[in-house]
């Protein structure tokens, strides 16, 4: 005998809580990343251990948010609802926006060096920071966008 399936305001309030974790996640990567960018600690090897799983940390979780993104979190969430057209759809568009983005960002890091010193090792957290939490914003935008209708 087959389950039945699930009714629609349950899929609906399913991927409601997990935008909301989401946004979650991602605003404190945001902080992570923004604070240890700006602190430049991110790039400091004085052979501590801690700066080395600081920094270990810092690309783990960006890697895990990009794999989502760009899996659909199959591997994590197992629903088929968050894998649709539509979600697939969206889930390109932001990462076509978060590429072009990164790479505007990299060009403008690029004219500063000419102009100014600026040390590329400190300024790497924050293109990694760029390249996976703009795709993920605009994600979470565009579903909510055709969540209501717009």
């Amino acid at each position: 005998m087959s389950k039945p399936s699930k009714p629609l305001d349950t899929d609906r309030a399913m991927k409601g809580r997990i935008r909301g974790l989401s946004v979650g996640i991602i605003f404190l990567s945001a902080t992570l990343g923004g604070v240890l960018a700006a602190t430049g600690r991110i790039a400091t090897h004085q052979g501590r251990a801690v700066d080395e799983v600081r920094v270990g940390a810092f690309l783990l979780l960006a890697s895990v948010l990009l794999a989502i993104l760009l899996t659909g979190g199959r591997w994590v969430i197992g629903n088929p609802a968050m894998n649709d057209e539509l979600v697939r759809a969206n889930r390109a568009k932001a990462v076509w926006l978060g590429y072009v983005v990164l790479i505007l960002s990299a060009m403008a890091l690029y004219v500063a060096m000419l102009f100014n010193e600026v040390d590329f090792t400190q300024m790497l957290p924050a293109l990694i920071l760029i390249g996976v939490v703009v795709p993920a914003i605009c994600f979470v935008a565009l579903e909510r966008k055709g969540e209501k209708g717009g």
